[in-house]
């Protein structure tokens, strides 16, 4: 009860924290306070009301049925936990927050709501998009590690979850930023420096 109070308490001071900051257009401020408070509170609410393991049983359930369209004959156990077949038996991959993908794609969706040079529209559209390439991301981020497990065995499950899945998770998630914030940016930038040069002439 204590720990909803101040998380409760935090919430207020976040949002006249934000309401400030847009008042007073203070817009670099607004993005980067409003975007990272906004993904803690995300991802507290999210474990705190134990959504975050639904979410990685809805994943773990994508992962089995394409695994085992694919042909391997993958498990599901305790709700989170994939069971995976590999030449000398079978190992278990378990799916918690850290590799459930909600830590990026809460990151991705913040960082896009408090965007200020995207209209309602836009952030709309872009969160949408966001939101589905990053669960498709980490769900082939996941059937690569089924897939090393699978072939390589036991011995590779780490190297495949920490090293191997992760640098290509981060890479996809880089490639989804460059594709939704960068890249449209640099085009109103753009736009904004032909319309100067236009106007000196």
């Amino acid at each position: 009860m204590t720990t909803l109070f101040l998380f409760a308490l935090l919430i207020v001071i976040y949002v006249g924290v934000i309401f400030f900051f847009r008042k007073k257009k203070l817009w670099f401020l607004y993005f980067l306070v409003g975007a990272f408070g906004l993904t803690f509170i995300i991802i507290f609410s999210l474990i705190f009301f134990g959504i975050d393991e639904k979410i990685s049983s809805i994943e773990i359930g994508h992962v089995n049925s394409l695994s085992n369209f694919l042909g391997i004959n993958t498990q599901i156990f305790d709700g989170t936990t994939l069971i995976v077949p590999d030449p000398t038996g079978w190992s278990m991959l378990s799916i918690n927050v850290e590799c459930s993908g909600i830590l990026e794609a809460s990151t991705i969706f913040c960082l896009i709501f408090f965007y200020p040079a995207f209209s309602a529209i836009k952030k709309s559209f872009l969160l949408t998009i966001g939101m589905v390439l990053t669960y498709v991301a980490n769900i082939v981020r996941m059937m690569l590690i089924v897939a090393m497990t699978t072939i390589y065995g036991k011995e590779m499950v780490y190297f495949a979850h920490a090293v191997v899945g992760r640098i290509f998770f981060f890479l996809l998630v880089i490639g989804i930023y460059w594709y939704l914030i960068t890249k449209p940016t640099l085009g109103i930038v753009y736009k904004r420096l032909e319309k100067r040069l236009e106007v000196s002439k």
